[in-house]
Order: C-alpha cells, then sequence, then structure tokens
C-alpha cells in the first residue's frame, strides 16, 4: 500500500497520461487565475521548520474548529498544546527526528496562519459547515488517507509553502477525488488550493477541472484512476 501524496508525486507516467492537460492548468492558475486573499507572510520561519509549523497550524485550527462545534470551552494554549502532542504521537518512530516544541518567533507563524484559516473559512461558513481532516478510504494500492477541509460541497487542500502551486498538489485532490467516488463517503462539487503562507487560493468547478486536465468528465477519469490503481500494473 502507498499513500496518496506518494501516488500524486511518483507515478509520473501515469499521471502524463491520464492528465496530459494538468501542467497547462497549474501555468494558468500561478499566471493569475490565483485569488489573492492576504498579502504574503513576513515572518521568516527557516525553511527546515516549515513543515512541522504549517502541520502545527492547520492542526491547532481543526482542533479550535472541533472544540468550538462541541462547545467544550477550550482554551487556545490547550488546543495548541493538543495540536503538538498530536503530531508528536503520529510521528513517533519516524527515520527523522520531530521537534513539536516552538520558540515565540515560531508561535508568531503559527498564529498568523490560524487566522488566516479562522477568516478565510469561518468568516463567510457556519462552523457546523466544516469538516476538517476527512477521511477517505482506500482503494487498490492507496491506503486510507486524510484530506485538508470540506465545507459547502467543496475539497480544500492547505498548501503552505513559499512556492506557487504545483501540479502534484492538484493531482492529489484527483485522488481523494477518486477515492471518495468508490465510497461516496462526501458531496463534493468543486476543489481547490489555499496557501496562507503566500495568501492565495484557487477553487475549480469538479466538472471544469477534469474536463481541462483530461479531456473528460468526472465519471470518464476518476474511473480511470481507480481501474489504475485497483490493477495492481500501474506504472511510474
Amino acid at each position: 500500500m502507498i499513500s496518496e501524496t506518494m501516488f500524486s508525486t511518483q507515478y509520473t507516467s501515469f499521471w502524463r497520461i491520464a492528465t496530459p492537460g494538468m501542467e497547462s492548468l497549474i501555468r494558468r492558475i500561478n499566471s493569475g487565475l490565483y485569488t489573492r486573499d492576504f498579502e504574503p507572510m513576513t515572518i521568516d520561519t527557516p525553511p527546515e521548520r516549515r513543515g512541522i509549523i504549517n502541520e502545527i497550524a492547520f492542526r491547532y485550527f481543526c482542533n479550535f474548529v472541533k472544540s468550538t462545534a462541541s462547545s467544550s470551552g477550550e482554551s487556545q494554549h490547550n488546543l495548541l498544546h493538543q495540536a503538538k502532542l498530536e503530531i508528536a504521537r503520529e510521528t513517533t518512530g519516524l527515520e527523522f527526528d520531530i521537534n513539536t516544541e516552538t520558540n515565540p518567533f515560531e508561535d508568531c507563524d503559527i498564529f498568523e496562519q490560524f487566522n488566516r484559516f479562522r477568516s478565510k473559512f469561518l468568516d463567510n461558513f457556519f462552523i457546523s459547515e466544516l469538516v476538517c481532516r476527512p477521511n477517505f478510504k482506500g482503494c487498490g494500492i492507496i491506503d486510507a488517507c486524510t484530506g485538508d477541509i470540506i465545507f459547502n460541497s467543496t475539497l480544500v487542500e492547505i498548501k503552505a509553502g513559499d512556492l506557487l502551486f504545483k501540479s502534484a498538489d492538484m493531482l492529489q485532490i484527483l485522488t481523494y477525488l477518486s477515492l471518495n467516488y468508490a465510497h461516496f463517503s462526501y458531496d463534493i462539487n468543486t476543489v481547490g488550493l489555499f496557501n496562507p503562507r503566500v495568501g492565495t487560493s484557487f477553487l475549480i468547478d469538479c466538472r471544469d477541472l477534469c474536463y481541462q486536465v483530461s479531456g473528460r468528465d468526472v465519471s470518464g477519469l476518476v474511473n480511470q484512476i481507480l481501474a489504475a490503481i485497483s490493477s495492481g500494473e500501474i506504472s511510474r
């Protein structure tokens, strides 16, 4: 079994055949199709720490959504501490060390991202409409996995790097769409990307996405993906 991330980044031969228009779409997105939600963050967190800081910020937001929806009354400090503990537990035993302890400078980064998540997703939608970290059942060679946010029939993946959006980001979304299509777990009609660090986002109707990258409808493309991951003969 492999992860959805591995599938979206390493099986390039399959994706070139299935989605020949993906690179063209990504170029158009990065050339101006994106929405400017915020100015780029100016907090200069060291590159080697950005990945873990991004994950803590997002998990902190997810815990806030869960706590608010359940009226548990958890303090902001406890929610942040809980986020760090969750990530530490999940990464125990990995070949590389994950340090979830943060300094005041890194905390500023976390809080800025957290506030952008709140503004982006909670200013315009009821908290009951948000599903944080939705679970997708596995299929074929793809293991069960977790997305980022679903709201109002829209699946959004969080990509908090300093660079522009990448093809692999959208291929990861197509993988989630395919797994969801196989099991019908969620109602998803629109998908998109949000980068809280750079301050940009992009949304697209699933039908438009599939047609633009493959020339096929949603059913045609996701069934091609499902057939490939279920056959055991997919090429990298």
